[in-house]
């Protein structure tokens, strides 16, 4: 994560911290959504996003943004959704 089309790199996109404990504050606010994760494609568009999660529970999506073909390259996070559902096996957020 963090490559751009002509190899230059986007800092905002990269994680810093360990396997053990990322550091996601160029993502999100770490004091507002404590909680970060992937569950790959949660849009249902091929390319893996992003989940948060506040103090109280409530989770939005950051859908990644990028080319889905014919590998999924993320480049950024589109702004923050909130999930709608999984209804009959559709991506959960629209």
């Amino acid at each position: 994560m963090g490559a751009l089309p002509g190899g230059r790199h986007d800092p905002r996109l990269s994680v810093k911290g360990t396997a053990e404990a990322p550091d996601f504050s160029a993502v999100t606010d770490p004091a507002a959504h404590p909680r970060v994760g992937s569950d790959g494609d949660l849009t249902g568009d091929g390319l893996p996003d992003l989940w948060s999660a506040d103090a109280t529970g409530k989770v939005t999506v950051s859908p990644g943004t990028g080319t889905p073909t014919p590998h999924p390259t993320v480049t950024g996070f589109g702004p923050a959704v909130r999930p709608t559902g999984r209804p009959r096996g559709r991506p959960i957020c629209s």
